[in-house]
């Protein structure tokens, strides 16, 4: 495993751990207020766009670094070991041929359109003079997840406001991303 492998092992690893207890926060939120919580689907789907918010935020930190070619390396080595990791979690089957169209299907059918739709709403934020960060970050992966679960303004007011307090641990990916790009600089 090269050096960009361990490093982007490392940021695999805490956004996929961060995903899962956002997931599991938000689901106690929803029971909380008295509503049906997540089926085994809904909770599959926030779980995987709470990890691809947290690759996100961990590919924003490295955004400002000048070294062009330390961030490609950064960014490819994660991303590749992101989606070969997050496969083997959703994964019912560890064959090499169901894990190869798992980890495609992840890639092209469900990380790409969220980059889309992220691309898209942080140039209308930006644009309207919202600054770039973790909670821009977590309010476009809200509200993909509302759009996509099909869920009304009105239900997301019931949960949200317990769950945004929960996402304190947002900063967990900030600070693993910030420590890895300054150890790879040196």
């Amino acid at each position: 495993m090269s050096t960009f492998d361990n490093y982007g092992s490392i940021v695999s690893e805490k956004s996929i751990d961060v995903a899962i207890v956002l997931k599991d926060q938000l689901n106690k939120c929803i029971k909380s207020a008295g509503e049906t919580p997540l089926d085994k689907i809904s909770e599959q789907f926030v779980f995987e766009t709470f990890a691809f918010m947290n690759l996100s935020i961990a590919m924003g930190v490295w955004s400002t670094n000048n070294d062009t070619s330390l961030r490609r390396n950064l960014l490819t080595s994660t991303k590749t070991l992101f989606i070969m990791q997050l496969s083997s979690i959703i994964s019912n089957s560890k064959t090499p041929e169901d894990m190869a169209a798992i980890s495609v299907n992840i890639d092209f059918d469900k990380l790409q359109p969220y980059v889309i739709y992220v691309k898209q709403k942080m140039n209308e934020y930006n644009s309207g003079g919202v600054p770039l960060n973790a909670n821009v970050d977590l309010l476009i992966a809200l509200e993909w997840i509302q759009a996509k679960m099909n869920w009304s303004d009105d239900f997301m007011e019931r949960f949200i406001p317990q769950f945004i307090p929960k996402t304190i641990i947002l900063e967990e990916v900030e600070s693993v991303a910030a420590s890895v790009i300054e150890e790879a600089s040196k």
